[in-house]
């Protein structure tokens, strides 16, 4: 089980290198999944679920390593913005 995790840690790259700096490399992915997907938004802003029937809000869904993260945002098409008011790891409660 621990050789599993290992290497599912490694290719998500959560381990830099043996010699020491581990978990350098996660936050920085994680930054650039989460750049990559709002860059989606830009020309597709309709991309992501509506988050309810009755809600304006739609859910981004973020995939990174097991988890992952949930952008809950608005698009204003006459002010061609989207808004974030909610952004939160998958892990966090109410997810």
């Amino acid at each position: 089980m621990r050789a599993r995790a290992a290497k599912q840690q490694a290719r998500h790259g959560l381990w830099n290198d043996a010699a020491g700096s581990s978990r350098i490399k996660a936050p920085r992915r994680a930054g650039q999944a989460i750049l990559r997907q709002f860059r989606l938004l830009q020309d597709a802003p309709a991309l992501a679920r509506p988050w309810t029937e009755e809600s304006e809000l739609r859910a981004l869904i973020i995939g990174f390593g097991v988890a992952g993260y949930v952008a809950r945002y608005r698009h204003a098409p006459n002010e061609d913005a989207v808004y974030v008011p909610a952004f939160r790891h998958q892990r966090q409660a109410g997810y």
